[in-house]
């Protein structure tokens, strides 16, 4: 009898719906493609703290389940189009929208400290399997943001959930909207206290902290709540050209650290670490050529400007339309 044939990861994708009440599961509205998804339910199994034995072989009798949880790591595309849902809810402040002016419209997503209502569900398609994993009361507790030379712009989310129900997987919807990805070839050199930053790749991350709240009753956590401070850092790799980011280092000199992609069609996605402070800065002398240097900044807020932004200039009217 030959082995089956096996699912495919081609066409894998994921669905997200904006849950009204938390952990209440809604239809998906907004896809994407993936690159890469671990989201997944874990089920912690315990054998019973027994001492009896269930026959003469010490197997032990039995076991309970402790936890019921689900929880992952996302990874996709950034695109100048698409992507405003994902960072409403990572960065949960209420997107801004201005213009248009011509056709394009200014989107403005910041931090915020409450979260938006409710959480999310999503969906994980199984490339060619016709099941898929529905994700319950999801909130996204990491997000970063990273491109090398030679690259796209990618950001791998990571989730933490309440439960998942297995069943029909859904029909992927997308918009051309795909088709605009941010490539590095865009990049405009990174800018901080007046000056310019050549850089061979960038990554930023925000951490929201988010952890399980087990409590009696149930298996499953209770709504993420933040177990700490934000997180904000970006890392910039280059080459030692000068003595600037080593100055200010020492000085512990602050400022806006601002990225910015310029695509087709006057469309225009910028980051910012806002009042970014030099952590770390390495630069190794290590080979004959150009010397490597590493730079970690990390965002702070001033009331005003609360550490993170993203802007995207499009030519989609809602900053969270897919």
């Amino acid at each position: 009898m030959p082995a089956p044939n096996p699912f495919l990861g081609r066409g894998g994708a994921m669905g997200l719906g904006e849950e009204t009440v938390w952990g209440t599961a809604v239809a998906r509205t907004v896809w994407f493609a993936l690159i890469s998804s671990s989201l997944r339910r874990t089920i912690e199994k315990v054998p019973r703290p027994v001492l009896a034995e269930a026959s003469a072989s010490r197997a032990r009798r039995s076991h309970y389940i402790s936890k019921d949880t689900c929880a992952g790591t996302v990874e996709l595309l950034m695109t100048y189009e698409g992507c405003g849902f994902l960072l409403k809810h990572l960065l949960h402040g209420t997107p801004a929208t201005t213009g248009p002016v011509s056709t394009i419209y200014t989107h403005t997503y910041k931090l915020a400290g409450a979260v938006p209502t409710g959480g999310l569900t999503i969906e994980i398609g199984r490339g060619t399997g016709t099941n898929s994993d529905g994700f319950e009361g999801c909130r996204i507790t990491k997000g970063v943001f990273k491109i090398e030379a030679g690259g796209l712009l990618r950001v791998t989310l990571d989730f933490i959930g309440e439960t998942v129900t297995r069943g029909a997987a859904g029909t992927p919807s997308y918009t051309t909207s795909r088709d605009l990805p941010v490539l590095h070839s865009q990049a405009a050199a990174a800018t901080w206290n007046a000056g310019s930053i050549y850089s061979k790749s960038a990554e930023f991350t925000i951490d929201n902290h988010f952890a399980e709240r087990m409590l009696l009753g149930s298996s499953n956590s209770a709504e993420p709540a933040p177990s700490d401070f934000l997180t904000l850092e970006c890392k910039l790799s280059g080459e030692w050209s000068a003595d600037t980011l080593q100055t200010g280092y020492a000085a512990d000199t602050a400022s806006d650290l601002v990225l910015a992609f310029t695509g087709t069609g006057s469309r225009v996605m910028t980051l910012t670490l806002h009042n970014a402070y030099i952590k770390d800065n390495d630069g190794p002398v290590n080979t004959v050529g150009p010397l490597p240097e590493d730079t970690v900044f990390v965002g702070e807020s001033d009331g005003t400007d609360e550490g993170f932004q993203v802007v995207i200039a499009n030519t989609a009217s809602s900053a969270t339309a897919a």
